[in-house]
């Protein structure tokens, strides 16, 4: 419950879980424009970007964006083609999509990413260690461009984090010893992310608050009708 952001054994319960599974859901959460960089600062300084600090996901707002539109956005983390992904996001419901349609898909990454290493050791070695190529562009705005991991280890060789958007994979530079591979192994993992059985599926309502970890849970969302209403995150 939203109240709960206010009791401090409750709030270090909150940030135990985001640590150890990578998600919290906030219930009852005031639905007012803003509120969400509010509750963010309970858990660090919220960090400004070319797109602000709060950036309204609206199916009538900026249709360059595929969260903006109504169309189906299979799991992803998001923002890869930053150098420096985003870590702790929050996604605030203010108007959920009419019919229940356009429900949160989630998805862990660390989990999928362990599928992989079970299944294909030496396609998941490879995306542990090519760095792929991310960019989004929307010209003449927007450039941005990177080439990172999509897994990452620690020293020890647990998951570190995931970086995966699939709609921000332009046509790989890397070299020819490496190319064949490395499209199999992105084409594995997507294969994985999208299996049924790894997905949640949570229509969000009117109040609910989303407090998960980008590096490591994926998110999507089912396609819904944007003529039937307006969508507000």
């Amino acid at each position: 419950p939203y109240s709960d952001l206010d009791d401090p054994s409750s709030l270090l319960q909150i940030g135990l879980s985001i640590r150890d599974y990578g998600i919290v859901r906030i219930k009852d959460t005031p639905v007012i424009p803003g509120t969400v960089a509010n509750i963010a600062q309970h858990f660090g300084v919220v960090h400004r970007n070319n797109y602000g600090e709060v950036f309204d996901v609206k199916s009538d707002a900026y249709m360059a964006l595929g969260s903006n539109t109504g169309q189906y956005l299979g799991p992803h983390t998001d923002e890869s083609y930053r150098h420096s992904a985003p870590g702790i996001s929050f996604f605030h419901c203010l108007i959920p999509s009419a019919g229940g349609e356009g429900a949160s898909i989630l998805v862990d990454g660390f989990n999928a990413a362990e599928r992989l290493r079970n299944n294909a050791p030496d396609l998941f070695r490879t995306l542990t260690e090519v760095p792929v190529f991310f960019q989004r562009r929307s010209l003449p705005e927007e450039d941005m461009h990177a080439h990172r991991r999509m897994i990452t280890l620690d020293i020890d060789g647990d998951f570190e984090g995931i970086r995966f958007t699939d709609r921000t994979l332009p046509p790989q530079d890397l070299p020819d010893h490496l190319m064949e591979k490395t499209y199999q192994a992105i084409k594995a993992f997507w294969r994985i992310v999208n299996t049924d059985d790894l997905k949640v599926e949570y229509p969000m309502e009117s109040g609910d608050l989303h407090i998960f970890d980008n590096q490591r849970v994926l998110h999507g969302r089912t396609g819904f009708d944007p003529a039937q209403g307006e969508r507000h995150l």
